[in-house]
């Protein structure tokens, strides 16, 4: 997400797990910096991601004020990734209709909306296409509605928002969908569970929810 982000001067990707709770340092392999911040701890864990919104966490942990507006840079896709999302929408025969993405899975039960309601949204709206995304392999066999197209566990990373950038809409629990979308600009609705989501999308433009 990081290296489409104009602002972003460099990325340096670590491999670390960072544990459930507390505050652990950073880890040993950054280095050579005048100061360095541990958002994760301080951003999605503890009370006070009950008490406001994780933006302005974001903004308290590196020492900056929230502000009252803010914009979120919008991603940058590359003439690749255009290549291979129209090449899938013409593979699949979508012509004319609006592409809607779905998301299927959520880390987190009390947020996922049941395969047999995908379903029959799906039916109810051919006038659409959807998009199926979802890292669950268990998806990836679903018997789903013609005017379903199910990448379910069959995506890069970079396939995927590839697919996620030519969507007029999209659908999705408290997940990162409705963070993409933002960044993307596009239309989302939430379908909201037990987290408040206004709280997580504060600053954002282009998303709803429905509880």
């Amino acid at each position: 997400i990081l290296s489409n982000v104009p602002v972003i001067d460099r990325v340096k990707a670590i491999e670390w797990q960072h544990p459930r709770k507390g505050r652990p340092p950073l880890p040993a392999q950054v280095k050579g910096y005048d100061e360095s911040f541990n958002l994760i701890n301080c951003v999605d864990f503890g009370r006070k991601v009950w008490a406001r919104p994780r933006a302005d966490n974001f903004c308290l942990a590196c020492n900056v004020v929230p502000p009252e507006k803010f914009s979120m840079p919008q991603l940058q896709i590359t003439p690749e990734q255009q290549k291979f999302a129209l090449d899938v929408v013409t593979a699949n025969f979508v012509t004319g209709s609006k592409v809607v993405g779905c998301f299927l899975s959520s880390h987190g039960d009390c947020r996922i909306w049941s395969i047999k309601r995908w379903k029959k949204l799906a039916k109810k709206r051919e006038d659409c296409t959807f998009i199926w995304f979802s890292d669950n392999p268990a998806h990836q066999d679903i018997k789903s509605p013609q005017n379903v197209i199910n990448t379910s566990n069959m995506l890069s990373f970079e396939e995927f928002l590839a697919l996620l950038s030519i969507c007029d809409r999209i659908l999705c629990p408290d997940t990162s969908g409705m963070h993409l979308a933002e960044m993307l600009h596009t239309p989302c609705t939430v379908l909201e569970g037990s987290t408040n989501v206004k709280f997580h999308t504060k600053y954002y433009n282009h998303v709803s929810s429905l509880r």
